[in-house]
């Protein structure tokens, strides 16, 4: 299924009454035409079992391999803009944070991450922060991308609380297959880039066994210049990685899966400042960013002929390495500082997360009832190291023989076990109803210790202490399902998503302040899903209410040199979602997402004052949630011959006005601009020989398209945007 990028409101509007009236002009077509072509069936598996989309009571994008390959989509970064109500706040290497339906703040990650079955987990670090410290993943070789969108917490927990997003990669199959790309590109006064990729699929034993091998190399050029440092396009990003995968099949009802993944990055953060030319810098030390992991997973799957056993056993192996330039941090609070200076902070993290789930479901055999049962179990070990050196005022790297500032060392642990279950039962062929629920408890530690003391800044040394928080509680869901026919459906549910809670290890603190209660959110929904036209349009809308209570924030103190998190506030989110995707002939398709995302706070935040900054208010917009946003994609083909097929493709994404902070009086408040990206794609392809080549220009018209802007004691106005006009070329060959 393909999706989209996008435009503004008008024109979206105008466009996708066009379409519709495209479609059903082609219905009226002769016999001959209208029966030619359809929009093919989408098995997804978003329940823990096989569902056809378009009758799947749930708000779902899915995005195929094929449609990704299509646009250009290797990375999470880009997916966002094809996916209704689907945002991203964007620090650089290792440093992201998904978000749907405006479900932002610190702390644990809101929006579940999961490759195939197993859920990724963030960083904590020094601030709690594991949701904005999401590794992204290569997506190469990809079945599809599953984005569900509203609180998954009945079935996939904690972390779920917004919508989860799941990247299920290709399976070994029983038949011979490589596929081999590489290609080149350039952004506007940028370096050179590159990239090759490669897949080969073999079968070892006939229907029994199978292995699938991936492997890529990724060199994006920078395009971010250091004028401080005198040096040019210095945000480059190298990725190395791949991934094996083997699949048993001993019997027709059994099928294990075993995976290795494995990817390297290392880059330049790619930020660069406001108030002076787009992408330039000044900060006066390099700063450097590493972000390593390893996923080792074994999946079972028995049909035990009533139910389906699935038993995912994984281990997660992360080491972050984040550099801070506090040059500035520095400065500001004392000028006679700067003896320190330049100066950042250097915080590697080693992350061990080991998760085991069993689960067993009927899966949907005709009958009335469709039921999953399952128990999930998941322990994280974060060690991170904080340290502050002293850098060159001509390279930006650490002195040589380093001069350290200050050491900090944090050992954070976080357990978590919970039995979850769904049961649907039909009471007709048309109505049904779902009732979920999930027992979860929790224990969160960590143990903090400064061992180089600065007292230059206040800092002493401090021996290990220990913070400790633990929680128990219950989510629920309901949803009530009506088809209105073959081709439509209507849906309403409510339904429950949290977070787990913990403990700030700052040492300065307020003794108030470092314990944090989990927050929850409710999702009230109604749903429509059709097809048009004779299956050659789909059309699904939905609306919905979230009301978040005991809200956790990212708060800092009233003198800006200490941000913590704490439960703050309440918030409700309103919004609606549409999508759209048209075959208006056999060679030319058209796809329409738009998302409007009303999130505010519900009331004021006074329960801290005058500890916190500039607290917020009733009304005010959570940051990095754009009001609206919406994406339009069209691709047409037709022949070139008797073995060529020629292609156009473009892609148009728009993205609201956003902004970083709650409150306008805080002095870190920055308006993040609306802005609209449109890419363009050619495309060659040669169906005898299996081979295609792209030539591609993104950002077309050179937008400064800026996702996020960070302001606070480190530095004010420090911006992170999509490169300028990029051009490339991609070749393809498949045997």
């Amino acid at each position: 299924m393909l999706l989209t990028k996008s435009v503004p409101a008008s024109t979206m509007l105008a466009t996708s009454m066009a379409l519709m009236a495209g479609a059903a002009s082609a219905q009226n077509a002769p016999p001959k035409e209208t029966a030619s072509f359809e929009i093919e069936e989408i098995v997804v598996t978003a329940l823990k079992y096989d569902s056809v989309l378009q009758r799947t009571p749930l708000a779902i994008t899915v995005v195929s391999g094929d449609t990704l390959e299509k646009r250009g989509v290797d990375n999470l970064t880009d997916l966002v803009r094809t996916t209704p109500g689907l945002a991203l706040v964007d620090q650089g290497t290792g440093q992201r944070r998904l978000i749907v339906r405006g479900v932002v703040s610190g702390g644990e990650a809101q929006t579940g991450q999961y490759y195939d079955e197993t859920p990724i987990p963030g960083a904590p670090s020094t601030t709690n922060d594991a949701g904005q410290r999401m590794p992204d993943a290569r997506l190469f070789d990809v079945e599809r991308i599953e984005v569900l969108r509203g609180p998954q917490g009945t079935l996939y927990g904690a972390g779920s609380m917004g919508g989860t997003v799941r990247a299920l990669f290709n399976k070994p199959t029983s038949e011979f297959s490589t596929q081999l790309s590489a290609g080149t590109r350039t952004s506007e006064e940028g370096e050179l880039g590159y990239e090759a990729n490669a897949m080969v699929n073999v079968p070892l034993v006939s229907d029994t066994l199978a292995l699938r091998a991936v492997g890529y190399h990724v060199d994006r050029g920078g395009y971010i210049d250091n004028v401080t440092l005198k040096q040019e396009d210095v945000d480059d990003d190298e990725i190395s990685g791949g991934r094996v995968l083997m699949r048993y099949t001993p019997t027709d009802t059994l099928t294990i899966d075993a995976a290795v993944h494995i990817q390297r990055e290392d880059a330049l953060v790619s930020v660069w400042e406001l108030g002076g030319n787009d992408y330039e810098t000044r900060v006066p030390t390099q700063q450097l960013a590493a972000d390593d992991f390893e996923l080792y997973n074994l999946t079972l799957k028995w049909d035990l002929g009533f139910a389906t056993l699935t038993g995912v056993t994984s281990q997660f192996n992360r080491d972050l390495d984040v550099t801070i330039d506090t040059t500035r941090f520095l400065t500001g609070l004392n000028p006679l500082l700067a003896v320190f200076t330049p100066a950042a902070l250097h915080q590697p993290q080693e992350i061990e997360v080991r998760t085991h789930e069993l689960r067993l479901s009927s899966g949907d055999q005709g009958g009335p009832f469709i039921w999953t049962i399952g128990a999930f179990f998941e322990q994280r070990d974060a060690f991170t190291f904080s340290r502050q050196f002293k850098h060159s005022a001509v390279t930006g790297l650490p002195l040589d023989p380093a001069q350290l500032h200050f050491e900090r060392t944090i050992d954070d642990s976080l357990e978590q076990r919970a039995a979850f279950g769904e049961i649907t039962y039909r009471f007709t062929d048309s109505l049904a109803l779902t009732v979920g629920g999930r027992y979860f408890d929790y224990e969160k530690s960590a143990v903090t210790a400064t061992t180089k003391a600065f007292p230059q800044l206040g800092i002493g040394l401090s021996p290990p202490t220990k913070f400790e928080f633990d929680e128990d509680g219950f989510v629920s869901k309901v949803n009530v399902s009506y088809r209105l026919s073959e081709s439509a459906m209507v849906y309403a549910q409510a339904n429950e998503g949290f977070r787990p809670g913990g403990a700030n290890q700052t040492l300065s603190l307020p003794v108030v302040l470092p314990p944090y209660e989990s927050d929850s959110l409710w999702n009230y929904e109604l749903g429509l899903k059709s097809s048009l036209f004779g299956d050659r349009m789909t059309l699904n809308l939905s609306a919905f209410r979230i009301d978040w209570d005991n809200m956790q924030v990212t708060s800092t103190t009233a003198n800006g040199a200490v941000t913590f998190i704490t439960n703050a506030s309440s918030a409700q989110i309103d919004g609606v979602e549409l999508e759209t995707f048209a075959l208006v002939s056999p060679d030319f398709d058209v796809s329409f997402a738009a998302a409007y995302t009303d999130a505010r706070l519900s009331e004021n935040v006074t329960a801290l004052l005058p500890v916190v900054l500039a607290p917020g208010r009733e009304g005010d917009r959570i940051p990095n949630v754009p009001k609206f946003s919406a994406s339009l994609a069209a691709e047409y083909r037709h022949p070139l011959g008797a073995s060529l097929q020629g292609s156009v493709r473009a892609d148009v994404s728009y993205v609201g006005a956003t902004f970083s902070e709650l409150r306008p009086n805080n002095p870190f408040y920055e308006e993040i601009d609306a802005y609209t990206l449109t890419n363009l794609r050619l495309r060659i392809a040669s169906q005898a020989s299996n081979w295609n080549a792209d030539l591609f220009v993104n950002n077309v018209l050179d937008e400064v398209a800026i996702g996020r802007v960070l302001s606070g004691p480190f530095g004010k106005g420090l911006a992170f945007s999509s490169p300028p006009r990029t051009v490339g070329i991609n070749l393809t060959k498949k045997f």
